[in-house]
């Protein structure tokens, strides 16, 4: 066998072995930095690296479309001169970067709302210091690593799952003080059914049983004053549950509806010495087409409301106003004024329901179940009309209610 001993062609043998070695090392370090590259750049989330003076080192693509500036845009410049017109957010995140970097500390904050495509997103932002050896071997920092994970998904879900317990909760909450109102409701109304019905009752008895003329004279109007006010109870608890009822449209005159006003509440203001003062607009025709009754029994309920709940001798205003007045019609608004008890804005917001009253001690002083409001209220919308109030407690009330009419 042939044997080559030759030294100077087994040196170039050697050198050949080590160039081929030192080539495939370094395919092999371009393909593991092509492969390190491509799933840097293929990750959803947004990945950068700040130096020690915070300038970006290094990003990926995420990042790059989250900030709207190319690589080359971005490398070698700080975030203050990317973002020029949000100095607050610059300083801010500046701060935390310094941070991280001083104190060699990992800082993680959650649901950092950014603008991403025009759209407020929710990020979960990390920043770590990036730490080598340095040539005394000892650690050093030189720069951080910062990754932005998008839970925006996480986060609306979370917000709409808040929403949905919030409105439950209110929703409990007007459910659990509905059953309570309506509680008290039943309460008074029994308060209120067995008050008429027992005077009712006591004065036929003593009057059956007595032979003075002017005492049954007594007994008869108290029991007719009774009567009259179980009537109106009974007719209002019937009203309101009847369902919405049909609309009734027909050509009145408003004088001859005011005079029924008139006559309807003179017993309530007399008995206390009130009086009503009525204004109205000097451009409202006298004739009209619309619910004439629905409109009068609102106001007689306005009225009787606001004497009841006024001192004696006070004066109630009741006034007609025309608005919005076309070739077609008009709008009428009607105004009812008092000085009485008023109420508190907590109250206002639920003066309209049913079962509920202002004050529950106001059913035994005033007399009432504090079905008026929410009566005219539904005799005002069934109209096509809408009512408010204004009211200061001790200052009076005015209740207001606006309905579309027709001209004749």
């Amino acid at each position: 066998m042939h044997q080559n001993n030759n030294p100077i062609e087994s040196e170039n043998v050697s050198e050949k072995i080590t160039l081929l070695e030192s080539a495939n090392e370094c395919g092999s370090i371009e393909q593991s930095n092509f492969i390190l590259n491509a799933m840097f750049n293929a990750m959803p989330d947004s990945v950068y690296c700040k130096d020690l003076e915070g300038r970006y080192i290094e990003c990926n693509k995420a990042f790059e479309d989250f900030i709207a500036h190319t690589k080359e845009e971005i490398i070698g410049r700080t975030f203050s001169e990317l973002i020029t017109d949000q100095l607050d957010i610059v300083k801010f995140y500046t701060d935390v970067d310094n941070s991280v970097i001083t104190e060699r500390k990992t800082v993680i904050q959650d649901g950092v709302a950014m603008s991403y495509n025009g759209e407020d997103r929710y990020y979960d932002l990390v920043k770590t210091p990036l730490i080598r050896k340095n040539t005394d071997g000892e650690d050093e920092v030189f720069g951080l690593l910062a990754i932005m994970y998008d839970v925006n998904e996480r986060y609306v879900l979370i917000k709409d799952l808040k929403n949905v317990q919030t409105h439950l909760e209110v929703a409990l909450e007007r459910a659990n003080s509905g059953s309570r109102a309506k509680s008290e409701f039943l309460s008074r109304m029994s308060h209120e059914l067995l008050t008429p019905m027992n005077a009712i009752l006591g004065m036929s008895q003593i009057a059956k049983a007595s032979e003075d003329v002017e005492y049954i004279k007594d007994c008869i109007e108290e029991i007719h004053t009774n009567s009259t006010h179980l009537l109106r109870l009974i007719s209002n608890l019937l009203e309101m549950s009847s369902g919405t009822g049909t609309i009734s449209e027909s050509l009145f005159q408003l004088n001859i509806l005011v005079n029924n006003i008139k006559s309807r509440t003179a017993s309530h203001f007399s008995k206390k010495q009130q009086v009503l003062k009525i204004v109205l607009d000097e451009s409202l025709p006298n004739e009209m087409l619309a619910d004439n009754k629905r409109i009068e029994k609102v106001i007689y309920h306005l009225l009787t409301n606001a004497s009841k709940f006024s001192d004696n001798n006070d004066e109630i205003l009741l006034e007609f106003i025309q608005l919005d007045n076309t070739s077609e019609g008009f709008t009428l608004k009607v105004s009812v004024s008092d000085n009485g008890i008023g109420m508190s804005s907590e109250l206002l917001n639920t003066v309209f329901d049913i079962f509920e009253q202002g004050d529950s001690s106001n059913t035994r002083k005033y007399q009432g179940v504090g079905i008026g409001l929410t009566l005219s209220k539904y005799l005002v919308e069934t109209m096509g009309g809408v009512i408010s109030v204004i009211s200061e407690p001790h200052k009076g009330s005015t209740v207001t209610f606006t309905v579309p009419v027709s001209r004749s």
